[in-house]
């Protein structure tokens, strides 16, 4: 019941468990901004941690407007949200070109590790034998 309220709210929140994503799209780098705050400041009022909050702004990788457009932070009643440029929700490893190469990496290096484990494990095992 929580979850329908809160999603049915506003258009631009997605709410999983304790985590509040604010999404919003446009051509115009100071409207996304505008938007954000507009709906940051709206949902400011559930204690936000600021600490945590972060922001990224997705985009096509050709696309060099939004990289001089200077889009760095947003201003919510005094509070600066970062822009980042890696971020990590729910496993995925997400990039500004939605690309993933970092999470494919990650995931390769995760797999390496336990098999150089499990090789490991298997001489000993051999040698036992």
């Amino acid at each position: 019941m929580f979850s329908i309220f809160i999603n049915s709210i506003c258009d631009e929140l997605i709410l999983y468990a304790d985590d509040l994503a604010i999404y919003t799209s446009d051509t115009d780098s100071v409207k996304i901004v505008e938007k954000l705050q507009r709906e940051a400041e709206y949902v400011h009022k559930w204690l936000i941690n600021f600490d945590k909050t972060k922001l990224m702004v997705f985009h096509k990788e050709k696309d060099l407007s939004i990289r001089h457009e200077k889009v760095e932070k947003v201003d919510v009643y005094g509070n600066q949200i970062e822009r980042i440029f890696e971020f990590k929700d729910l496993g995925l490893i997400f990039d500004p070109h939605m690309k993933f190469y970092k999470h494919f990496e990650a995931v390769q290096q995760n797999i390496s590790q336990r098999l150089s484990i499990f090789m490991d494990s298997n001489v000993i095992y051999q040698k036992m034998l």
